[in-house]
């Protein structure tokens, strides 16, 4: 069961929200993100930090300069209990 802090955590941030529902569709690296939620590169990097930190996403390819994140088992299974809480998808 996710911690209901780790929910009310992601609540405090819709752009958390976001990047987290777009890692579910699919792997990206933060370029894209950036581009797709029309948010600045810095601002994302703070919240990809902050949603690794908290186990939320993972990263899986870092060669070079470039790293791909996804999703994290974990941070499905927050955006899911998040949905139930607030009735969303």
């Amino acid at each position: 069961m996710v911690e209901l802090a780790l929910i009310n955590w992601l609540h405090d941030g819709d752009y958390r929200i976001k990047v987290l529902r777009l890692l579910k569709s699919s792997p990206d690296i933060p370029t894209n993100i950036s581009k797709k939620l029309e948010i600045h590169k810095s601002s994302l990097s703070r919240i990809l930090n902050d949603l690794y930190d908290k186990k939320l996403i993972e990263k899986i390819t870092s060669d070079s300069r470039t790293i791909t994140y996804k999703i994290s088992n974990l941070g499905e299974e927050t955006l899911n209990e998040f949905d139930k809480k607030n009735g969303s998808k």
